[in-house]
Parts: C-alpha cells; structure tokens; sequence
C-alpha cells in the first residue's frame, strides 16, 4: 500500500495537507497488466526489484505515447485508490470514494505532479506496483 501526501490550495483558498492511500490486489495488477500492449509489459519486466524507472518511464512514454501514458497513469489512480479503515483490516475501494476523491484539488494536484513530472510519475507507478508484487 502506498500512503500519499498531497498538499493544496482548496476551493476556499486553505491550504491542506492529506493522505491519501493506493493499493492494488494481485487480481487487479494482473488484470491491469492483460490490458497492456504486450511490448509495454517487455518493457517493464517482472521483477519490480530490478526495474530502472527512468529507462523504462522513457520507452514506455515512446511505446504509449502522451494519451497512452495519461489513461494508463488515470487507470493507475482510479484503480488504487482507496480508504483504509482505522483498524487495518480493510481497503475499501467503492467507487463513490473515487468519485468523491476526483472531485477535490488534491486530485488535480496529485494529477498534475503525476502528469508533468516524469520522475514523480515513475515514482508512483513502481511504488503502487512494487507494494503490490511483493504479495505475490
């Protein structure tokens, strides 16, 4: 699981700070790995451990291209966003918690570092991916 911070100015102009956390299950990684292009996940490889970010966010930019990188990075997003309970036990991941989550700045505040920042991209994406990997 990966706990994020996003700070923001919200809509009344307040600045804020909070966490927000992504998680995939096995299940949904591989789902999200089928609907790949197969030349993405050569790219990419199986060993989470022994990916370099920079290299592979660089051909997987010239494989998908800019849209193709945007809708795999929203999937990413939408996908593994959740609402951890208090206790631990549980990731719940209605989608009205998307939804109310996509409706805030520190969506687009997350989007925007994760759009315009190749480095912060990568970043998120290894880290989603790699929490997830390591239960498999």
């Amino acid at each position: 699981m990966l706990k994020k911070t996003v700070t923001y100015e919200d809509f009344d102009g307040n600045k804020r700070t909070e966490d927000h956390y992504f998680h995939l299950n096995r299940v949904e990684m591989t789902e999200m790995a089928i609907a790949l292009p197969d030349e993405v996940n050569n790219i990419v490889g199986t060993d989470p451990e022994n990916i370099d970010e920079k290299k592979a966010a660089s051909r997987l930019l010239a494989t998908l291209g800019s849209k193709g990188i945007l809708d795999f990075v929203k999937d990413l997003v939408r996908k593994s966003y959740g609402v951890k309970s208090g206790d631990g036990k549980r990731f719940s991941k209605k989608p009205e918690h998307f939804e109310e989550f996509s409706e805030t700045l520190a969506y687009e505040a997350l989007m925007d570092d994760l759009m315009y920042d190749q480095e912060k991209a990568a970043e998120f994406i290894n880290a989603v991916i790699s929490a997830s990997a390591k239960k498999i």
